[in-house]
């Protein structure tokens, strides 16, 4: 025996009459109609027992029940495989970009480079406070996605209300996320801001290294082993500048640079591409869910 929030509705089904299974599906059939019953906040909406208890449920015999309930759970398992395999692609999807990345890394030609040699540290930190500061986008750790480097959901630092120093920094820089470097958050700006303490605005030095091949060396499996192997804090690893600019790697030519980098960049395009399809489709799952159960209750089944 366990207890229920006050917002959960315990049913007792009358078993003689209709099968739980049965029951919950053709519960889940009327969602539709249970929204517009109900009232409240939005996010806080809910459904009286009294409008609840005059919502109608189909009830055929047992034995019609049991068939349907048959055949939506064939319909449904195979809807939930599918869905299982679309997840299991996105999950790869930012394995064959890291996949993609290293293998071209790992074939260059090229001379052997401290980061230090391609790489400088030249922002200072500011005050977000001050007014020319205000209405700058600010880029924080939670605002790159991981293994991807899309920035997400950016705002001013006037509506993020910053207090604390923040580093500056222009669409010339590579910004890379110190926190927990397994995560792999690596961004590349096309715009000037402000971006968290928590972050290393990166300056390529011209005639050495691209923007886009620093931004790849730094998103390479080889350099965040690296990152995390010198990360000695338990609670919240952390990259300090002397390891970073420590690292080493092959540095090929300017003109290799380019090359690499278009290539990743189209391959990278091309996997986020078919995860967005994914994504569509992952809603086009859910509508076929809800047209399972309506066409069951329909008789169409």
């Amino acid at each position: 025996m366990g207890l229920l929030n006050q917002h959960i509705f315990n049913v007792k089904v009358k078993q003689d009459l209709i099968l739980p299974e049965f029951f919950v599906h053709s519960t889940n059939s009327k969602l539709g109609e249970m929204i517009e019953l109900a009232h409240g906040a939005a996010g806080l909406r809910h459904i009286t027992k009294a409008k609840l208890e005059k919502i109608e449920l189909p009830v055929p015999s047992i034995q019609m029940q049991r068939h349907i309930v048959v055949r939506i759970k064939e319909c449904m398992d195979r809807v939930n495989e599918i869905a299982s395999l679309r997840g299991e692609a996105q999950e790869e999807r930012a394995y064959l970009i890291e996949s993609l990345t290293e293998a071209e890394l790992k074939s260059v030609d090229g001379v052997e480079v401290r980061m230090s040699d391609v790489a400088a540290i030249s922002s200072a930190l500011v005050d977000p406070t001050e007014a020319q500061y205000q209405s700058l986008p600010y880029v924080g750790g939670a605002n790159i996605e991981s293994k991807t480097g899309r920035l997400l959901d950016l705002k001013t630092a006037a509506e993020e209300n910053l207090k604390s120093g923040k580093f500056t920094f222009d669409s010339s820089m590579v910004l890379y996320n110190k926190i927990r470097p397994y995560l792999m958050k690596t961004a590349r700006p096309e715009f000037s801001g402000l971006c968290s303490a928590d972050m290393y605005p990166l300056s390529p030095k011209l005639g050495r290294i691209t923007r886009d091949f620093l931004y790849y060396v730094l998103m390479s499996r080889r350099f965040t082993d690296y990152a995390i192997s010198g990360s000695n804090r338990a609670g919240m690893p952390k990259v300090n500048r002397d390891h970073l600019f420590a690292y080493s790697f092959t540095l090929p030519s300017l003109d290799v640079q380019e090359r690499i980098s278009a290539q990743l960049d189209e391959a990278v395009r091309t996997v986020l591409d078919i995860e967005s399809e994914m994504v569509t489709a992952q809603a086009e799952t859910a509508v076929l869910r809800e047209a399972i159960l309506r066409k069951a209750f329909a008789g169409e089944l």
